[in-house]
């Protein structure tokens, strides 16, 4: 997914507010990362109606994705949801949709997971008559 200019600058405009520490490491990501540690919601694509919302801790987040550590084990190109905290508090932007690029385990029993952003969730559906098949196919199976 590639931002808009607007979503890009409410991006940067978190990524102030939070105060994230650039990583030092250098690495051949398509987009750069600044390691932020804040709690956010999740919910998983579980194939059960009615999914509830669990907590997670980003660890660190670009443009194009996000690290995150969970209680949950996670399948490569299954998508779910994230609810990133804005400016205007924990639950002030729409979810995030994101598909799983990696999960690791790890010896806490914690799991690493690697996500990069497919969309954004619709308050609104009806007003963007051109969201992809995939994109409703997701909202549908995370939200029913």
């Amino acid at each position: 997914m590639n931002f808009t200019d607007t979503q890009f600058a409410k991006l940067v405009e978190l990524m102030r507010v939070l105060e994230p520490r650039p990583q030092q490491r250098k690495d051949k990501r398509r987009a750069q990362r600044a390691e932020i540690r804040v709690p956010v919601k999740i919910k998983l694509e579980t194939g059960v109606k009615r999914a509830s919302w669990t907590m997670a801790e980003l660890r660190d987040l670009s443009p194009r994705g996000a690290k995150l550590a969970t209680d949950h084990a996670m399948v490569s190109g299954n998508s779910f949801l994230i609810s990133l905290p804005g400016t205007n508090g924990p639950e002030s932007a729409a979810p995030l949709v994101c598909r799983v690029a990696h999960c690791e385990a790890q010896s806490n029993g914690k799991f690493i997971v690697g996500a990069e952003f497919i969309g954004q969730l619709d308050d609104a559906p009806e007003q963007k008559p051109d969201r992809s098949a995939e994109q409703e196919r997701i909202q549908r199976s995370i939200l029913d």
